[in-house]
C-alpha cells in the first residue's frame, strides 16, 4: 500500500530588497513587486524537503510514498514544479489564478481542500505554516479545519511508523514533542532545520523534468472569495536599518580594551 503526501507550496518575492524608493503603495493597496525576484517561501521549502526526506527514508524501509505537489498561482510557479519533477515528485500541479489572496487564506484553504477532497487519495497534507507575504499563519489550520482532518503546527521533522502511521516531532514551549500518529492529518512545517530544498541532478532533469504540470482553474474546484474576515488599511515597509558605533583607538588592542570595558564587561 502507497502512502500518498501532497505539498502545498507558493513562491514569494524579495521584499526586503526593495528600496524607500521602490515602495510606492498603489491603487487597491499594493506593491508594484513584478521586477522583484521571486523564491519559495521559506516555510515551504523546507516543507518540500522534509516530503522527500520523508519519501526516502520510507523506501528505504520498504514503504513506498507517492509525492504530489501543489500550488495555486501564476504562471511564474511553473519553474519550481519543473524543478519538483526534477527532483521525482510524482505529480505536480498549479491551480492558476491572478486573484491576489496574499491576505486571504480562506479563499486559498476552500481551493485546496475542494481539489484535495476531489481526487480522495491523500493520507498526508504538508504545509509551510505561514507565507512571507500574507504572514497570517492561518492556511494550514483552515484547510484542517475544510477537511475535517487533525492538523499538528510547528512540525520539525516527520518519519514513517507503518503503512497507515508516522512519527511526528513538533515544538512546543522550552521543548520537541514526540508524536505517533494515523493518517489522514494535515502537517504545518515550522522552524525546521530542514532549510533548504535540495538540486536535482543534470541526468535526473533530463530524465524526469521534462514531465507535463497537470494546470487546473479555480472554478474546477469551487470556491468563494468573498469570506475575508480582514480588510486592508495599509501597508509599511518594515525598517531593517541598523545603527553603529566606530570605536576609536590607537592599536586593536586598544579598541579591544575599549569593546570589554564599555559593552561586554557589565553583560558578563
Amino acid at each position: 500500500m502507497i502512502m500518498n503526501i501532497l505539498v502545498c507550496f507558493n513562491a514569494v518575492p524579495k521584499l526586503n530588497i526593495l528600496s524607500d524608493t521602490d515602495w510606492v503603495v498603489q491603487e487597491g493597496l499594493k506593491i508594484d513587486t513584478s521586477f522583484v525576484q521571486k523564491d519559495l517561501n521559506p516555510f515551504d521549502e523546507s516543507a518540500l524537503e522534509i516530503a522527500l526526506r520523508f519519501s526516502d527514508h520510507s523506501k528505504s524501509l520498504g514503504l513506498p510514498c507517492s509525492l504530489t505537489a501543489v500550488a495555486v498561482g501564476e504562471e511564474h510557479l511553473d519553474r519550481y514544479l519543473k524543478k519538483l519533477l526534477a527532483l521525482k515528485f510524482d505529480n505536480v500541479v498549479r491551480i492558476h489564478s491572478s486573484e491576489d489572496l496574499r491576505f486571504i487564506p480562506e479563499t486559498i484553504a476552500h481551493i485546496l481542500s475542494n481539489f484535495i477532497s476531489k481526487q480522495d487519495c491523500f493520507d498526508i497534507i504538508i504545509t509551510g505554516q505561514q507565507s512571507g507575504e500574507g504572514d497570517n499563519a492561518m492556511t494550514p489550520l483552515l484547510l484542517s479545519e475544510y477537511l475535517h482532518w487533525p492538523c499538528i503546527s510547528q512540525v520539525v521533522e516527520i518519519g514513517p511508523d507503518t503503512e497507515r502511521s508516522l512519527a511526528v516531532k513538533s515544538e512546543i514551549d522550552g521543548a520537541i514533542l514526540n508524536q505517533k500518529v494515523k493518517t489522514p492529518l494535515v502537517l504545518s512545517i515550522g522552524n525546521s532545520p530542514c532549510s533548504y530544498l535540495r538540486n536535482p541532478t543534470l541526468k535526473d532533469i533530463a530524465e524526469f523534468g521534462k514531465r507535463d504540470i497537470k494546470i487546473h482553474t479555480p472554478k474546477a474546484f469551487s470556491h468563494k472569495t468573498d469570506k475575508n474576515i480582514f480588510n486592508i488599511k495599509s501597508l509599511k515597509k518594515i525598517d531593517n536599518s541598523r545603527q553603529g558605533i566606530i570605536i576609536e583607538g590607537d592599536t586593536p588592542e586598544d579598541k579591544a580594551k575599549i569593546l570589554y570595558e564599555s559593552y561586554i564587561k557589565e553583560k558578563l
